[in-house]
This record gives structure tokens, C-alpha cells and sequence, in this order.
């Protein structure tokens, strides 16, 4: 058992999450490179009883799309979740792996969407 704590950029928001996982996903649809700004949405999947939030009164939650909601911080704009929201879900958020101080040890387990990553974010820049 592991715990990942963080926050959003202003520091309205911190999580905590106690978890056995170690691993997290990549989403490259479009409508999360939009919202994230980038090339690909990472997280980790947290169940509710894993998950300790604090300043959740700072958190705007909006449905955006037919099947889930996506929660930034009301104050920076930091994402902070990803919520399935069809009936078929079972529960829990993919938060988002940007909020974590440590997220040394985890590893890229799924990536939805691969079709859809435009070649520009491949990451084969130069590296500094």
C-alpha cells in the first residue's frame, strides 16, 4: 500500500490517496487534450474509500459528455478528475496524475484512444 499526496497549483485543493495500484493511463481523445492543454490526459484510477479531498468546495464539476464529468479547481484551473458518469460505471474517479508530488514506481498501463495521439506528441524531442 502506497500514498500519493498533492494538490492543484494554488493549493486549494490536496488529495490523498492510499492505494495498492501502481499503475496509471493516458487518454489522448480530443476532448481531453483540450481540456488538459496537452498531449494526453494521465491518471490514476482512486476508489471513493481510497480518496481523501480537501477544499472540495473550490472543485467545479462539469458533465462533458454523454458518459462522464471532469472537475477542475474553481480558483487555478488545475484538473483534478475524471468521472465516468454512465450507467454502466462502476464508481470511482481517474484523477489526475499532475496533482501527485511522487509518482516515482508507477507505470503506464492503458492508453486509450492511441489512434487518435497526433504525431506531434510522440515525445521524441530533444531532451534537457
Amino acid at each position: 500500500m502506497r500514498e500519493l499526496t498533492g494538490q492543484c497549483l494554488c493549493g486549494a485543493v490536496t488529495v490523498s490517496l492510499r492505494t495498492g495500484r501502481d499503475t496509471f493511463n493516458a487518454c489522448n481523445c480530443g476532448m481531453c487534450r483540450r481540456w488538459t492543454g496537452g498531449g494526453r490526459y494521465y491518471s490514476i484510477f482512486a476508489a471513493p474509500e481510497e480518496l481523501t479531498i480537501e477544499g472540495r468546495d473550490r472543485i467545479a464539476e462539469r458533465q462533458t459528455s454523454d458518459w462522464a464529468a471532469r472537475a477542475n479547481c474553481a480558483d487555478c484551473g488545475t484538473p483534478i478528475w475524471y468521472r465516468p458518469t454512465a450507467p454502466a460505471a462502476k464508481g470511482g474517479l481517474g484523477l489526475s496524475l499532475g496533482l501527485f508530488d511522487d509518482i516515482s514506481g508507477l507505470t503506464l498501463r492503458y492508453e486509450y484512444f492511441s489512434d487518435l495521439r497526433p504525431a506531434a506528441f510522440d515525445e521524441t524531442g530533444t531532451t534537457y
